[in-house]
């Protein structure tokens, strides 16, 4: 919602002071009705699914379905709510800077909360083998579960024993 309302306010402020007031009102009517529809449609593709696995590409793919459906069904109201030459101008420019600040967001949003919020992460430690705890991770990283992962804990006295640099114990010593 942020980045859609900096992108209207970045319009206004390159080409608002060419509209007259009631072509301007109309306008940003129409931006509301855009931003609700690019919710819902996200809402549709299940992007507000806090587990959602976060592939990039899949990610800014389902991003750019619902833009594009919000684009399509505002840019048939722009015929009937501000038909002049100026609108349809505005109105391109704001789908142009919405568009470009939704993909820096997408690029560079998930890697900086990750860094605010790596110290209010709970620190966690898996019981398994390695590789099963690698595997776990990567799938994990691609969450929006918050976990700091301290290691991995041996389910058997003998993956600890043959490795222990690489545990931080067995299971067994949990109980002691």
């Amino acid at each position: 919602i942020f980045v859609l309302v900096c992108a209207l306010g970045i319009t206004i402020l390159i080409r608002g002071q060419r509209l007259d007031d009631r072509t301007q009102l109309g306008l940003e009517v129409l931006t509301g009705v855009f931003l609700l529809i690019y919710l819902l449609s996200n809402k549709e593709e299940y992007l507000y699914n806090v587990t959602m696995f976060y592939y990039l590409d899949r990610v800014h793919r389902k991003v750019t379905k619902s833009f594009v459906v919000a684009m399509l069904v505002t840019g048939i109201l722009l015929q009937f709510v501000a038909p002049g030459q100026e609108a349809r101008e505005f109105f391109i420019i704001y789908l142009i800077i919405a568009y470009l600040l939704i993909s820096i967001k997408l690029i560079l949003g998930r890697p900086l909360i990750k860094m605010l919020e790596e110290d209010r992460a709970p620190r966690t430690a898996f019981a398994g083998k390695k590789e099963e705890f690698i595997k776990f991770c990567y799938f994990l990283e691609k969450t929006s579960i918050p976990v700091k992962m301290i290691g991995y804990i041996a389910m058997k006295r003998d993956e600890y024993e043959a490795d222990p640099e690489e545990y931080l114990g067995c299971l067994e010593d949990l109980e002691q």
